[in-house]
């Protein structure tokens, strides 16, 4: 039997989240009462496949973040930089003295991650030509280009795909890819296309939305009231006296 991955989270922290609203960085929101970094953390940690998460944090919101993940037993926050590429690179460098084999990089602000999206992503490295693995969502809506408010043009939806996190790669090939990489990078897909890497395309979930507009909040509140769980099971009971039971309401 070939030996469990050792696979670590990253999750990204650091930035304003102004665009949210509510006075607050939106990863210290709360919805359905705990902080959005707080779900966000809690779907990973409780992932069997992952074993530690690390968080990348500013370091002026670090009483916002001790009171978010308070008795989750996550090790010392990493402070992120100025750019998510350079909060990805310095959580990056923080598990280099004890590297893992599998690094996965989530946002904070996609908080209600399936575990489906997570089981795809790390059954991808059953292929060993892959060095990482996306989630992502085939564009269904058509698409114009605009100018002036007016269209101008139409783009072909084609192979076109809507990225999601968290984005997964062999440890050591990201790290070498963000070490060599470009300033300007908008996530670690792009960072590991210009080096070359092979990157696999996963299943994605609209459940792993992106909290980005005050609205958003709304709709992640929604989906914790609405949540559902199912199973199944049996009871045994004697029969007593008498010419009928009542099943369920029915006779």
């Amino acid at each position: 039997m070939r030996p469990r991955m050792r696979i670590h989270a990253i999750i990204v922290a650091a930035g304003s989240g102004i665009r949210a609203g509510g006075g607050v960085p939106k990863q210290y929101r709360h919805v359905a009462g705990q902080p959005l970094l707080r779900h966000a953390v809690r779907r990973l940690l409780d992932h069997p496949a992952i074993t530690g998460v690390t968080v990348v944090i500013n370091p002026e919101c670090r009483a916002l973040y001790d009171a978010a993940v308070a008795g989750l037993g996550l090790p010392e926050p990493v402070v992120g930089g100025a750019t998510r590429q350079e909060s990805v690179a310095a959580g990056l460098e923080a598990l280099a003295a004890n590297p893992p084999e599998i690094v996965l990089v989530h946002d904070a602000a996609r908080a209600f991650v399936p575990d489906t999206v997570i089981d795809a992503l790390v059954a991808a490295f059953a292929d060993p030509a892959v060095d990482g693995a996306c989630p992502a969502l085939p564009q269904v809506d058509s698409l114009r280009r605009g100018e002036a408010g007016r269209f101008s043009g139409s783009v072909d939806r084609d192979n076109l795909w809507r990225v999601q996190t968290p984005q997964a790669f062999r440890y050591s090939a990201l790290l070498a890819a963000h070490r060599a990489a470009a300033p300007g990078q908008t996530d670690e897909v792009a960072i590991a296309l210009a080096a070359g890497l092979s990157v696999a395309i996963t299943p994605g979930d609209e459940r792993a939305f992106k909290v980005t507009e005050p609205d958003d909040f709304a709709k992640a509140e929604a989906m914790t009231v609405y949540s559902s769980r199912a199973a199944s099971g049996f009871d045994v009971h004697r029969f007593g006296p008498g010419d009928h039971v009542w099943l369920c309401g029915i006779k």
